[in-house]
């Protein structure tokens, strides 16, 4: 392995991540604050979210198979073009979204393309560490999740000095810096020369139980997901599992207001979440030589329902802050745990549809159902009902991932050493 090589691009992707945290706090942290401040109810809010989840389930699927099948483009490409697209969409805005009907098109636009990112980028990393280059996802991915942190209280005061419409502003601006990092993010001709490591891939084992059309490209979404069943079935238990997460997530600002607080200690609320994130994310390659990828993957889910439970009950602001520390053993190993996981049982020729899948699942489909349903509740039946309900259905999506999820065996654990 060259070790140089590998420092350099490692801290390359931590720039995409650092930009990219960024993003996900002015663009999807405060986009409930945004939207308000637009004259938008927390009805209309659900149904914006929920169109532009939508979107994104059937944008992140297209741009999936665009990616594995393309030999014109490389998967970096097809980065800097969203990076592009997405920042050219914020720039319209800010100089166009006088009307509610403008500001919905062009916010769902933005949300459904900012939601391509990620998983394209997780893609990304993977076909470099298939190089046999060790990039730590985990310690960028959490140094992310701490710049995250940092953008939601920096964020939450700046709006406080001047309104949410800088919040577009502040997007541009990561979105260009996000593409000079993305542009940098390269091997030249001389290094990939130089590589000397074998390829890292997936279980090998794998493929004898897909039989011989293992070795072959699923041409759609359908044919993905037929092809791999009981990861379908592992993925709707993710859909579930993640309801109550993102229902949390995306009215934590009433959720506060409940108990007395308001975006100031939402700001808090998501920095004590997101730098918890940190640690755990950054020796997850040292938790990975040690536990197995699909033992990690359960012992979190099962803190997603803890989580829940404790923001039920949450009698106060402390308490809720609490909550947030579960961030630690949820999201924080759930995220890095299930990279490693899809590399390890998905084969190459489908990477990028099975990194895609795990963000449709989770940020797609559970957050269409989250916003559809979760202001609706909200103004029905209250905010405890709201948190029960959802509460109720995590705790069956929980069971549902625990039991569809493969064993991996020591298989990553043994590349790792």
């Amino acid at each position: 392995m060259n070790v140089k090589l590998t420092k350099l691009l490692t801290s390359r992707f931590l720039n995409i991540q650092l930009l990219l945290n960024c993003l996900n706090s002015v663009i999807g942290g405060y986009a409930v604050i945004y939207l308000k401040f637009k004259g938008f109810t927390s009805i209309e809010i659900g149904f914006i979210l929920s169109l532009a989840a939508i979107l994104s389930i059937i944008v992140q699927p297209l741009v999936a198979s665009f990616a594995d099948n393309t030999n014109k483009f490389t998967l970096r490409q097809i980065v800097m073009f969203v990076v592009v697209l997405n920042c050219l969409l914020c720039f319209v805005l800010l100089l166009g979204g006088q009307t509610k009907s403008i500001i919905l098109l062009l916010f769902i636009l933005i949300s459904a393309v900012h939601s391509t990112i990620s998983p394209l980028t997780n893609s990304l990393v993977i076909e470099f560490i298939n190089k046999g280059i060790l990039i730590n996802y985990g310690l960028t991915r959490g140094i992310g999740s701490f710049a995250f942190a940092v953008t939601s209280i920096l964020v939450g005061t700046i709006i406080g000095m001047f309104n949410p419409n800088i919040l577009i502003i502040l997007g541009i601006l990561f979105y260009i810096l996000e593409l000079i990092s993305v542009y940098f993010f390269r091997l030249l001709p001389d290094q990939a020369k130089s590589l000397a490591s074998p390829p890292i891939m997936y279980d090998v084992s794998y493929a004898s139980k897909q039989g011989k059309d293992d070795l072959m490209k699923t041409s759609s979404t359908f044919s993905f997901l037929k092809k791999y069943k009981k990861f379908t079935v592992f993925l709707l238990g993710l859909v579930l599992m993640y309801y109550s997460y993102l229902i949390i997530n995306t009215y934590f600002i009433n959720i506060f207001e409940n108990v007395g607080g308001g975006s100031r200690e939402l700001g808090i609320g998501l920095a004590i979440a997101a730098t918890l994130e940190l640690p755990i994310m950054a020796i997850f390659t040292l938790l990975l030589r040690r536990f197995k990828c699909s033992s990690m993957i359960k012992f979190a889910a099962i803190f997603y329902l803890i989580k829940s439970l404790v923001t039920l009950f949450a009698p106060s602001i402390a308490m809720l802050y609490f909550s947030q520390t579960l961030q630690f053993f949820s999201f924080g190993l759930f995220t890095p745990a299930s990279l490693y996981y899809v590399n390890t049982i998905i084969p190459p020729q489908d990477s990028v549809k099975g990194q895609t899948m795990i963000n449709v699942a989770t940020f797609g489909l559970s957050a269409v159902l989250a916003n559809l349903t979760g202001g609706i509740l909200q103004e029905t039946v209250g905010i405890f009902n709201m948190l029960l309900i959802a509460t109720i259905v995590t705790g069956i999506g929980v069971a549902v991932v625990i039991w569809t999820t493969e064993d991996t065996g020591d298989f990553s654990n043994q590349r790792l050493k």
